[in-house]
């Protein structure tokens, strides 16, 4: 089996002291990337090479209302995060109800 490296070096897509909070594909199938620092990251191919890189595309930091306030993604649409906004320090969507979901970027 044979195999490329894509990318050397420091390879992140987490803010200095961030953890990953979640991983999925846009509907473009680019991989995304959002730390609990709320910065949403997109694997990106740089220039004609073949090496890839992590991109921000989104702070959500400034879109909170309150520093209590997390975002749930649920997918990548169209370059624009669809979210479940949590409040009051949730962590995660009420099982019990049907979430109310919110676009951002």
């Amino acid at each position: 089996s044979t195999f490329e490296v894509l990318s050397g070096g420091a390879v992140s897509c987490l803010s200095k002291g961030a953890s990953l909070a979640w991983v999925g594909f846009s509907n473009d199938m680019s991989l995304m990337a959002l730390d609990s620092d709320g910065i949403l990251s997109m694997l990106v191919q740089t220039g004609s090479s073949s090496k890839w890189e992590w991109a921000p595309v989104l702070d959500t930091i400034g879109l909170r209302k309150s520093m209590d306030d997390q975002f749930w993604p649920i997918t990548v649409y169209d370059g624009k995060m669809v979210c479940v906004p949590l409040k009051g320090g949730n962590t995660y969507p009420d099982a019990a109800r049907r979430p109310v979901t919110s676009t951002l970027g």
